[in-house]
């Protein structure tokens, strides 16, 4: 029996991503509309941890939807360099659940300073991120009082999500908004499943983990994930990257996690599948398609074909929180309060 409070946080995504979603709706179309008036050359996002991987998300939705180029911002640049770097004509959006990091704050005044339209995200009103940027888009997750950020994460994917449909006007994507509550109730019923799953990779010391595309920054929040909650030396890759050297530290057994929910990415995916199996790793796939799974031998989360693309991308979110809560408490550890960590890591 899982009594974590990051089980019980997981399992109040789909209200909290209803009442995100609801009361930011006018804020979204409002801002949105400000963007276009702008007319800005690109998009800065500046985040870190789990935030930055909400970010590394961001880029994939509004470059594919929206056309707007996206960088993600390394605030040091301006906080330990002293760097002239120039936003004019930018959209700069901080991201932070707490909304006390300070370097991220960094970027919200640099963006101030040059004219730019600046935006913070955060689960927390009056927050110093909030006040600092022009416009605030509030996560409304309620409280989050395990370490790991989970509900938190999940309304930061949704509210960026929204933005860059408001923006596109991509009927699939205006659509996606509304079904992610009923993304995220389908994937806690494989509660039990990833469960088993936990089970069987409840021993493993080190692990890799693999995607590309939509998926890629999934896949290092699942290293993020089991790193901070089970202390497992996880390893997150792009399948494009991996090649290019990290391959070489495969050996015999070693787990590697497969998430493959993306048909544009599919065809690179299978045939690293494919090259894995033939080095004998043990691979285990979440896809949402039966011939992915039947490549990995049947060791796989199947999920809905409708969990495609970005949706497959909040589906796997949800399912990869819910393994790495499992396999702590399967392992005797605490998910709630990790030894050596902190719930507000604030950087300068």
């Amino acid at each position: 029996m899982n009594n974590s409070i990051m089980f019980q946080e997981i399992q109040e995504e789909p209200a909290a991503l209803r009442e995100c979603i609801e009361q930011n709706q006018v804020m979204v179309k409002f801002l949105a509309e400000e963007i276009r008036s702008k007319n800005p050359s690109y998009l800065v996002l500046a985040a870190r941890g789990t935030s930055c991987n909400a970010a590394k998300f961001a880029k994939y939705v509004f470059e594919t939807y929206v056309g707007l180029p996206v960088m993600i911002a390394a605030p040091s640049v301006l906080t330990k360099y002293g760097g002239k770097l120039k936003l004019s004509n930018a959209v700069v959006v901080g991201i932070s659940q707490s909304g006390a990091a300070q370097d991220v704050c960094s970027l919200i005044d640099r963006g101030n300073r040059d004219g730019s339209l600046t935006v913070a995200i955060t689960n927390t009103e009056g927050s110093l991120l909030s006040q600092r940027a022009k416009f605030h888009l509030n996560c409304c997750a309620g409280l989050e009082k395990s370490l790991a950020a989970t509900k938190t994460f999940l309304c930061q994917l949704a509210l960026l999500t929204q933005l860059a449909a408001q923006l596109s006007g991509e009927p699939r994507l205006l659509d996606l908004v509304k079904r992610l509550p009923r993304i995220a109730a389908a994937m806690l019923d494989r509660t039990q499943e990833l469960s088993r799953m936990a089970h069987r990779y409840r021993f493993m010391n080190e692990c890799f983990i693999l995607a590309r595309g939509l998926n890629y920054p999934i896949a290092l929040e699942f290293g993020i994930k089991t790193q901070e909650t089970s202390f497992v030396r996880s390893r997150a890759y792009s399948v494009a990257n991996f090649t290019h050297g990290p391959i070489a530290m495969l050996r015999d057994f070693i787990p590697v996690f497969v998430l493959a929910t993306d048909a544009a990415t599919d065809e690179n995916t299978c045939e690293m599948i494919k090259r894995l199996k033939n080095q004998r790793c043990d691979v285990c796939v979440i896809t949402n398609k039966q011939e992915i799974a039947d490549l990995a031998g049947g060791n796989a989360v199947l999920l809905p074909p409708e969990c495609e693309g970005v949706a497959g991308g909040f589906a796997c979110a949800t399912v990869i929180q819910l393994f790495a809560c499992e396999l702590s408490v399967q392992r005797g550890n605490n998910p709630d309060a990790p030894e050596g960590l902190t719930k507000v890591t604030v950087t300068v």
